[in-house]
């Protein structure tokens, strides 16, 4: 019998887990990123874009094998540059990708935490390392005095939402993108909002 995984929680990614990192993040949205760019063109571009200090990770026994982006201070998990994608993709096709992406870009709204994705290991899902990760939010937006978490879900991550509701989140916008769904597979993206109760005394 396979032992349960030892996952520590941990606020800020190591520099040297960048590339980890982008690799679990392109396969969990592999289905946003693939029309776009391959792996390695997104090591390649997003590794050097990552702000390291707006992720919330899980290790087991030091392997990157789940981790969460938030926006806090109006960081949000991967600044936008097109000079990266210009550089690996050549000036059109970088363009492209660099405009799409910005499509998806949400606004900072004051006492809001914004969660810009979480995703863990294929091999470590169904263990609890989404709720820890989530969790872990949690507590870092209360100690940060927000109010509410805001985050986006598209709809064909069923598995994701059915996640977030147990979490205590509730849908409040719905919004069709008729673009994605030729581009990306996807149609809708449903906006999820968990209002933070006080910590108990």
């Amino acid at each position: 019998m396979q032992d349960k995984p030892t996952v520590e929680i941990r606020l800020g990614l190591p520099s040297e887990l960048r590339r980890p990192a982008v690799a679990l993040y392109y396969e969990a949205f592999r289905a946003k990123f693939a029309p776009l760019m391959t792996l390695d063109e997104a090591l390649r571009i997003l590794a050097d874009l990552l702000n390291t200090e707006q992720a919330i990770i899980a290790l087991d026994n030091g392997r990157l094998v789940g981790f969460a982006g938030i926006q806090h201070g109006k960081r949000m998990l991967f600044r936008l540059s097109l000079s990266p994608f210009v550089k690996t993709l050549g000036f059109f096709r970088g363009l492209f990708v660099y405009l799409v992406l910005s499509l998806f870009g949400r606004p900072y709204k004051k006492g809001e935490l914004l969660m810009d994705g979480i995703c863990v290991d294929k091999e470590m899902r169904g263990q609890g390392i989404g709720g820890l990760l989530l969790k872990a939010i949690f507590d870092f937006a209360r100690q940060h005095n927000y109010k509410t978490i805001r985050l986006d879900v598209v709809d064909t991550n069923p598995g994701a939402r059915r996640l977030y509701e147990r979490m205590g989140f509730k849908p409040t916008v719905e919004r069709r993108h008729l673009f994605a769904q030729t581009l990306m597979g996807f149609s809708r993206s449903t906006t999820m909002i968990k209002v933070l109760e006080s910590p108990e005394k």
